[in-house]
């Protein structure tokens, strides 16, 4: 294994304080120290202050450059949300959201499951009384954790705003839970053209699917997206009436056949369950 003097860097502590007495050298090259040359690795600047200042900042004109770019590019609005959805945003949270491998499911074998479909979901009063009804979530009582999970499909362009909404809407529900329970709450985007939201592939992979099974379902929640925006859309001269939706008898398109209730459907909330094991649906 080789080094090279120019692409390394030196940092010596004395009593806790960064002290430029001692140098080091590979042959008769000096290795210049990060007081002289800050280097920047995995998105992060090092520097002799060791603090996550320069980072940050560096990260706000990252943003700012990126945004200013986007906003002047000319592109429609759904392809300029597509670029902050994949490009800037996530720059901007590789700073500050940990990773996770294990996936939340493996924490506890008593997870439970409860969805708003059928019959209407009440939050269990175990934990807090509410009249919020979200239309997932999932419980384990021997680790007393709750997960809120909450879905809209709106237009592409609005993917941020309605996250934000959600998050906000259910903020208050996850900070009230007690008895030791630990909330949290996943506002879940899918856009209603077949778009995924970074919220998606996140709360998969925080819930533990990856790899082929996580490529699947991505796949089939994002087409029933899709088929059930098309299926309203041709339907959208029919009257309402208070039969589930997808179950008014002999009117279905021959060609689209029925949709899920939405997105995440009896069917698509199923695979998931399988998908990731361990969770009994109520």
């Amino acid at each position: 294994m080789s080094f090279k003097p120019a692409k390394s860097r030196s940092l010596v502590l004395k009593k806790g304080k960064v002290s430029d007495r001692f140098r080091f050298a590979l042959g008769k090259t000096m290795i210049p120290s990060v007081t002289e040359k800050p280097v920047k690795s995995l998105g992060k600047i090092f520097d002799s202050s060791l603090k996550d200042s320069a980072a940050i900042k560096q990260t706000r004109c990252d943003l700012t450059t990126w945004l200013t770019a986007i906003d002047r590019s000319g592109l429609p609005g759904k392809f300029k949300a597509w670029i902050y959805q994949h490009g800037s945003t996530s720059r901007k949270e590789q700073h500050h959201r940990p990773s996770s491998t294990a996936g939340l499911l493996t924490t506890a074998r008593d997870w439970q499951l409860q969805v708003d479909l059928v019959r209407q979901l009440k939050f269990p009063g175990y934990i807090t009384a509410t009249s919020l009804r979200p239309d997932m979530v999932l419980t384990s009582e021997s680790t007393k954790q709750v997960v809120i999970l909450e879905l809209t499909v709106p237009w592409e362009d609005r993917i941020e705003e309605a996250h934000e909404r959600k998050r906000a809407k259910y903020a208050e529900l996850s900070s009230e839970c007690r008895n030791g329970w630990k909330a949290r709450c996943e506002p879940v985007e899918v856009g209603c053209r077949g778009f995924a939201g970074r919220s998606l592939l996140r709360t998969l992979k925080l819930l533990g699917v990856k790899g082929l099974q996580l490529k699947k379902a991505t796949t089939n929640i994002l087409e029933a997206a899709e088929r059930a925006s098309r299926w309203l859309w041709i339907r959208r001269g029919d009257p309402w009436s208070n039969m589930p939706l997808g179950h008014k008898p002999g009117t279905d398109h021959p060609r689209l056949g029925r949709p899920d209730l939405f997105p995440w459907g009896v069917h698509r909330k199923a695979t998931l369950v399988r998908l990731s094991g361990g969770i009994r649906q109520m």
